[in-house]
């Protein structure tokens, strides 16, 4: 990949569908129930959710190669969550597009999988590289990213994120760059919505180096 067409940026309602798309790959296998779905319809449904609210980006940048998205990373911390407004949707119109089964599943899901922040910490809510642009060290680049912006925040201790514990391979990389685990999740319900057997919390304290 030649360096010149790379970059890191605030992800924009353009990005959206692009944006949907990666998401796609990477996360319809955590959602039991949309694993019927083509992968349109899920892209869809994705559209739908918090993480692609115009009004709520800060902290959401995208990984770009010749103008195309091909990563995405979502950033979260305590004063960023207080200040985000609450998205307006249209429940019923949802339902009737999606079936309330598969809406409700995937909220809920989402919600599973979610973390909250400590006042002093940032963290990765989610990270995601397209198939076709996978090893390539995008997402090492989006972590370093992530690091920096948590650096220049002066009330930033710790930078976070989760990671699922069937991941060994990403695991590993997040270890190289100084994260480590420091609490595991199991329950029966993360199971029964995500098919994910256990999540790993993972750490890395940037001022002890």
């Amino acid at each position: 990949m030649n360096e010149e067409y790379l970059n890191i940026r605030p992800m924009i309602e353009d990005d959206f569908p692009q944006a949907a798309i990666i998401m796609t790959h990477a996360f319809r296998g955590k959602m039991v129930a949309l694993k019927s779905w083509p992968n349109e319809r899920v892209t869809d449904l994705f559209l739908y959710l918090p993480a692609f609210d115009k009004n709520n980006l800060e902290g959401s940048y995208v990984y770009t190669y010749e103008e195309k998205v091909v990563g995405i990373v979502c950033l979260k911390w305590k004063k960023q969550q207080k200040s985000k407004t609450t998205p307006k949707y249209n429940i019923f119109k949802a339902i009737r597009r999606f079936g309330m089964f598969k809406l409700l599943f995937t909220i809920f899901s989402f919600v599973i999988l979610g973390s909250k922040v400590t006042k002093d910490e940032m963290m990765v809510d989610y990270i995601a590289i397209d198939p076709e642009y996978r090893g390539k060290g995008i997402g090492s680049k989006l972590l370093d990213f992530g690091e920096n912006q948590a650096r220049k925040n002066k009330d930033i201790k710790v930078y976070s994120l989760m990671v699922i514990g069937q991941n060994i391979k990403a695991i590993k990389l997040y270890e190289r760059i100084g994260f480590k685990v420091v609490k595991t999740t199991k329950f029966f319900f993360l199971r029964i919505f995500t098919g994910v057997k256990e999540f790993h919390y993972m750490v890395k304290n940037l001022y002890q180096e």
